[in-house]
């Protein structure tokens, strides 16, 4: 990773492997200011959580209002936005994005032990 300022791919997403949650949130978190105070970082991260999330759904009301194709690559742009706030909570709460996403698939599997049927 020499010469590459922390940025290079551990695997290449687009160009090949999948990249991984935890590796992601270590490149994200080169964004961030880790000298902010906690609670100054962790409110930043929610605000812009919830204004990104905005940004998403008007990406799909501009679609429907205009009645236009939805663009899907502004909708990808804004969901990454969404993917590094929430990256961002995890690095100010100390814990692994890939945690909180198995936490997730646990509660998933609790509530749907035999995957969703209507």
């Amino acid at each position: 990773m020499s010469g590459d300022n922390g940025w290079a791919l551990h695997s290449s997403g687009l160009y090949g492997e999948a990249l991984k949650a935890d590796d992601y949130q270590i490149m994200a978190a080169r964004t961030a200011d880790p000298d902010r105070p906690f609670n100054e970082r962790l409110e930043i991260a929610l605000e812009g959580l919830g204004s990104e999330t905005g940004e998403v759904l008007g990406v799909r009301r501009a679609a429907l209002e205009h009645k236009k194709e939805l663009d899907r690559e502004a909708l990808l742009l804004e969901v990454g936005d969404v993917l590094w706030y929430a990256a961002e909570i995890c690095s100010t709460l100390g814990v692994d994005l890939s945690e909180v996403m198995l936490r997730n698939i646990d509660k998933l599997k609790k509530r749907w032990p035999d995957g969703f049927k209507v």
